[in-house]
Parts: structure tokens; C-alpha cells; sequence
């Protein structure tokens, strides 16, 4: 009887390892996609300020980030260039930017940054 309660034991920590895997890895991937993201934070919050001067000036949004840096002579922010940025002029969020397949930034029309999270 000891035999059979030590032979359940281990197959049940196996699939139990097995079940808790995926999750453990999908953890690991989100935190890294994470740590990819969070030090851009600062340079999308400065642009934000830069948009709401830049509309200021000029009554309507930036189109490109060349336009943004040629505004403020601010070339930190070509280190987002690396990264897929979408310039909507006319819509509710001026900026949207995503960093990787989870995390990314949103400029709102009232030039609030924001975080894109994942779902999940």
C-alpha cells in the first residue's frame, strides 16, 4: 500500500509540474515583454507634453515623430522609432505605439498618456 501512495504521489506532482508549466512560462514572457516597455515611460509622458505645445502652436496634431523632435529639438525621442508609432491626427487617441505583442503606449485627443496592457 505504501508503494502505490508513493508511485500517485509522483505522477501527481508530474502533472501537476506538467498543468503548472504553461503558466510559468507565459508569467516569465509577460514580465520580460514588461521590462521592455516600462523604461520607455518617460520619454512617451515628455512627448505627451510636447504634443498638447505642439498643438498649441500650430492648432492642429503631429503627424510624425520627425515633426515632434524638429518642434522641440528633443532627440531622445527617436529612441521610439524603434518601435511600430501610429500618428492619428483626427482620432481619440493621438499616439498609439506598441512596444511588443503585449505592451505598448496610447496619447489620448487630450494628450493623457497611457499604457496598453494585455487582456490577460
Amino acid at each position: 500500500m505504501k508503494k502505490i501512495i508513493q508511485v500517485f504521489l509522483f505522477f501527481f506532482c508530474i502533472a501537476l509540474a506538467c498543468l503548472a508549466t504553461p503558466y510559468a512560462l507565459h508569467g516569465m514572457k509577460k514580465m520580460k515583454q514588461y521590462n521592455e516597455a516600462e523604461p520607455l515611460v518617460k520619454t512617451v509622458w515628455e512627448l505627451s507634453g510636447v504634443m498638447k505645445e505642439y498643438y498649441a502652436n500650430n492648432h492642429s496634431n503631429a503627424t510624425s515623430l520627425q515633426t515632434v523632435v524638429a518642434f522641440s529639438s528633443n532627440t531622445q525621442f527617436m529612441a521610439l522609432s524603434r518601435y511600430p508609432i501610429h500618428f492619428i491626427p483626427n482620432g481619440s487617441n493621438v499616439v498609439e505605439m506598441m512596444v511588443n505583442e503585449m505592451f505598448g503606449f496610447t496619447i489620448s485627443s487630450n494628450y493623457k498618456p497611457d499604457w496598453i496592457f494585455p487582456d490577460n
